[in-house]
């Protein structure tokens, strides 16, 4: 499955400080490969909010909560449709309460995910709807 972002995309990641300025960085798939799982989530945030996905759930710190919820949960109001995603970059690994929580928001019938940067076609298409 290739990336899909346009030039003037990368611009923009470029210009967000999303992703890095770098002359070395050639392909997409080249800078999706440097993110950390900070950036990753700020990509998929800011990617969510220009389709308009306005309500978007992050704990920002993690310690106090319950162990493994997802890292982003966003609602498309006008859509009524709901999304859950567990963020990672290889090499991590979702813990098994991570995945107790993705499975049992599946269950629950919210769609949710354990997400990588080269995963980024597919969180594209569940953001516009397809």
């Amino acid at each position: 499955m290739g990336i899909k972002a346009s030039k003037e995309q990368i611009a923009k990641w470029e210009a967000a400080g999303l992703i890095p300025k770098s002359s070395s960085v050639r392909t997409p798939a080249e800078i999706l490969d440097t993110l950390d799982e900070k950036d990753w989530q700020s990509l998929i945030v800011a990617r969510a909010k220009e389709l308009g996905w306005e309500l978007i759930y992050h704990t920002y710190d993690s310690r106090k909560s319950v162990k493994g919820f997802p890292d982003l949960f966003l609602v498309h109001e006008q859509w009524g449709k709901a999304v859950v995603f567990e963020c990672k970059v290889r090499p991590n690994v979702a813990t098994p309460e991570q995945i107790r929580w993705i499975n049992g928001m599946y269950a629950a019938g919210i769609p949710a995910y354990i997400v990588y940067p080269a995963d980024e076609p597919k969180v594209m298409a569940i953001l516009r709807g397809e």
